[in-house]
């Protein structure tokens, strides 16, 4: 078996995908059946004519381990394709295999998740892995709803502190709950826009200069109440620019088309911007 993994590691994971769906279904199976020399050829051929990548844009997308930690067991599963966020788009995090995508399961399926002491050893002590220790990194907000985590590949906490300082400066948040919060925004899953945006306080001239840029506009407020917490504007133009980036049809016959309303992450922002109608599409 390992001399089939050396020559195709792809084609000989997705076999390994067929033996485990397998032994899903049957409390036995015969692994001969399918890592041997004839059939690895065999499935090779096969897999290169139907294999599923053709058919996603995998510009966005990364398959991740994952591991599934029950009380009672720490079970390895099959990688799960996911789209991207901006900790794995990082630079400095250029090798999917640092990361693994960690789900807490009741040991029956019709259980909810409760406090258990397995949990906490794995949050505080890491998993075990190919001789290699991952340790709790981060979450989005959704991903905490679910009970499931991004660990990373370190040797001491130490360097989890120093990978996260990469995301930015934390230091001088104290708050536990605003804490988890900004550093949850880093692992929301998204799509890069391929745009570099300037700050501008002299927004007009910046524009002018052709520059892609963002600048602060008043919030609406009534009886201490912010109504546009977290909303903006976009430009026409640069909605355009952004809708073809992210591979949306931007023309149809002699009209512009492109969405309307963009959900954005940006440093340690989130919120919601709109086209704004006065804008122009250059």
């Amino acid at each position: 078996m390992i001399s089939l993994a050396e020559q195709d590691e792809t084609n000989f994971y997705k076999l390994a995908l067929i033996a485990y769906e397998n032994l899903q279904k049957h409390e036995s199976f015969d692994l001969t059946t399918i890592f041997n020399e004839s059939e690895f050829e065999h499935w090779t051929l096969d897999l290169s004519k139907s294999d599923d990548d053709l058919l996603v844009n995998n510009q966005f997308f990364y398959d991740v381990a994952v591991v599934h930690v029950t009380p009672s067991s720490i079970k390895v599963m099959p990688y799960e394709r996911i789209l991207g966020n901006r900790v794995l788009r990082q630079p400095d995090f250029s090798d999917i295999n640092e990361f693994c995508l960690v789900y807490f399961k009741p040991d029956k399926d019709d259980e909810y998740i409760k406090t258990n002491l397995h949990y906490e050893v794995v949050l505080k002590r890491g998993i075990l892995l190919c001789n290699r220790r991952y340790y709790l990194f981060g979450a989005s907000n959704s991903q905490l709803q679910q009970h499931s985590y991004w660990f990373i590949r370190a040797d001491s906490y130490e360097e989890v502190d120093e990978k996260r300082a990469k995301l930015g400066d934390f230091s001088g948040i104290t708050n536990v709950g605003k804490y988890i919060t900004r550093l949850g925004l880093w692992f929301s899953k998204t799509m890069p826009s391929k745009i570099t945006l300037k700050y501008a306080e002299d927004f007009d001239q910046s524009i002018q200069n052709s520059d892609y840029c963002v600048t602060m506009i008043d919030d609406i407020k009534r009886n201490d109440y912010c109504f546009t917490d977290g909303n903006g504007f976009i430009s026409k133009g640069l909605a355009k620019v952004v809708a073809k980036n992210l591979g949306y049809p931007t023309e149809y016959l002699d009209l512009d088309i492109y969405p309307s309303a963009y959900q954005i992450r940006m440093a340690g922002c989130k919120g919601l911007v709109v086209v704004e109608p006065k804008s122009t599409s250059d």
